[in-house]
């Protein structure tokens, strides 16, 4: 607990509890620290992104990051989900960058959006594959390799959205392997209305070649 009384993140009502993990973070309780969990992912435990470059504990932040999606997309496919939310259409990173700049700094703002457009194109695109809907289908799975790709732009200059890559880098090999590791996931999923041990797999070996690169290690 924090001597300090802020809003939950989450729900706005006041609280001093905060995030054990990085201290930063307030919530009123384990329901709201969980709903904000995807987003907060990210940063927990780095405290400033920039002091965190090279230390080597990427690939645990994300296998742990994919395990909060797919137990998210698990709960969509499979009908635990209560109440869908109408698909209300693309996820603009731009936007959501400003969004985020409150209260951080720049570099870890900047992580964070490109994270919650990242997580949200994959639910929405769970979503659609739920409803059967194939227009919004093709849109997310358009949106969630963008915003992986932006993702890897951030990465590789540290400072900004890439709004150039290069296709030939580890940077962007790593993050679209892990992002359309999702989509074939997301896919399988619903056909088999189970999860797949191999898709499973194949998410955890996606995840384990990104966590490498951004702990500075060659894809593969």
């Amino acid at each position: 607990m924090s001597e300090s009384v802020e809003p939950c993140l989450v729900c706005g009502k006041e609280t001093n509890i905060v995030c054990g993990n990085c201290g930063e973070r307030y919530y009123c309780g384990e329901e709201c620290q969980k709903a904000d969990w995807l987003y907060h992912v990210g940063e927990c435990r780095t405290g400033e992104i920039g002091a965190f470059w090279g230390i080597g504990k990427w690939k645990s932040i994300v296998n742990e990051h994919l395990e909060v999606v797919l137990a998210k997309v698990d709960e969509i496919i499979l009908g635990t989900e209560s109440n869908l939310p109408h698909i209300t259409g693309e996820i603009d990173i731009t936007s959501n960058a400003r969004l985020w700049t409150k209260g951080n700094s720049t570099e870890t703002a900047i992580l964070q959006a490109g994270l919650k457009a990242f997580n949200e194109n994959i639910l929405q695109y769970a979503r659609s594959t739920k409803k059967g809907d194939s227009t919004y289908m093709i849109t997310y799975s358009s949106e969630i390799r963008t915003s992986a790709r932006a993702l890897a732009g951030f990465f590789k200059t540290r400072d900004s959205f890439g709004t150039v890559w290069s296709s030939d880098s580890d940077f962007y090999s790593a993050w679209t392997s892990y992002a359309d590791c999702f989509i074939s996931y997301i896919v399988v999923l619903k056909q088999q209305n189970r999860r797949s041990q191999k898709e499973y797999s194949a998410c955890q070996r996606a995840a384990n070649s990104l966590g490498a690169v951004l702990n500075g290690r060659p894809w593969r």
